[in-house]
């Protein structure tokens, strides 16, 4: 099922921009394995043709940074897309290689290899940053409203890491036993619609439509 949205009013999600699959056990020590890598690149081929243009692939311990991994993903990837998606490990939530990222602005998804440390990182950093601010008289003492700090927030996390570590997710599919981001980015998922798998099997063509259609058919109020 979903999270967010409601049946009190709101309205239906736009276009699909950004996905993520969260992996959380058992599903994060299987998906290094040859049908776990398949189902992943599955799952971002999927994404990208429904408009996505950022696909975020989150393992807590940093299983899908390991090199032979990519090595197999980017090969699946490349064969499966035609070449027309670019691949960034994030490193404490920045886009390596730094211009990979770049690929989005030309119209090509870009997939962001994540784990626990790019969602920790960043916000250390930030919060170093805010309270320099703070210390210099340019964040608390002016009694800026939230939306304000949000936005120093969000500059802050786009200072460190990029334009990338600021776009929210519309998608997240956690995928395992429980229904946990499991250390994913939070300030990624304010408004987004999670939906939970019980395994990577559930990342087939026909699994996925059905979540893409309930997604699109969420009543989102997003606070209202």
């Amino acid at each position: 099922g979903g999270a967010g949205g409601g049946a009190g009013g709101g309205r239906a999600p736009d276009g699909l921009q950004t996905a993520a699959v969260v992996l959380v056990s058992p599903s994060e020590a299987a998906a290094s394995s040859a049908a776990g890598c398949a189902a992943l690149v599955g799952a971002v081929a999927f994404c990208a043709g429904a408009g996505a243009r950022g696909i975020w692939l989150y393992e807590p311990g940093g299983a899908l940074k390991e090199r032979g991994f990519q090595e197999r993903f980017r090969k699946a990837l490349r064969s499966q897309t035609g070449g027309g998606a670019s691949v960034c490990c994030l490193q404490g939530g920045r886009a390596l290689p730094p211009g990979g990222a770049s690929s989005s602005e030309r119209g090509h998804p870009v997939v962001y290899l994540a784990s626990a440390e790019d969602g920790t990182e960043p916000a250390a950093e930030a919060a170093a940053l805010l309270a320099q601010a703070a210390c210099m008289g340019g964040l608390m003492g002016g009694g800026e409203p939230g939306l304000a700090v949000e936005k120093r927030v969000n500059r802050a996390i786009g200072h460190t890491c990029g334009p990338q570590a600021c776009e929210e997710v519309d998608l997240i599919l956690v995928v395992g036993d429980v229904l946990t981001l499991a250390g994913f980015p939070p300030w990624l998922t304010r408004s987004s619609e999670i939906h939970h798998l019980a395994g990577l099997s559930e990342l087939s063509e026909h699994k996925l439509k059905r979540t893409l259609a309930r997604y699109y058919g969420t009543a989102q109020r997003l606070g209202a």
